[in-house]
């Protein structure tokens, strides 16, 4: 049991860092672009209003994302723990599918960005 335990913590850390860092960078998008820490790409970095617009509409994305694989991770990992299926290969795939789930976030920010300003950063009317 106490393995068991531990596998549906590191099943749910994932969603978990996702809802927590969503909910933070929604609200307070970091004060200064960077190249350390945030959401980084060409786009968001053009100046600060395409910086906190993409921390504001990837914070949401994250905390949606984040909330409904928290259910869905724990759903798949009780269901798991019922049939007594094998825990490794099991929580390899939806490790992946958490991963595969953060990354493709990313685009949803992306086409908002480009709908919203132009290839230089400035606000499209």
């Amino acid at each position: 049991m106490d393995n068991q335990l531990f596998i549906l913590t590191v099943t749910i850390a994932l969603p978990i860092m996702m809802i927590f860092f969503g909910a933070y960078s929604a609200q307070r998008p970091p004060k200064k672009i960077n190249r350390f820490y945030g959401y980084r790409t060409a786009m968001s970095m053009k100046n600060m209003e395409t910086w906190t617009f993409a921390h504001r509409h990837s914070g949401q994305i994250w905390l949606f994302m984040g909330s409904v694989m928290f259910v869905v991770s724990i759903a798949a990992m009780m269901s798991a723990f019922l049939r007594d299926e094998n825990f490794a290969r099991f929580v390899g795939s939806i490790c992946m599918f958490q991963c595969a789930v953060l990354i493709v976030s990313i685009i949803p920010t992306e086409i908002a960005l480009r709908k919203n300003f132009d290839k230089n950063g400035k606000r499209k009317n």
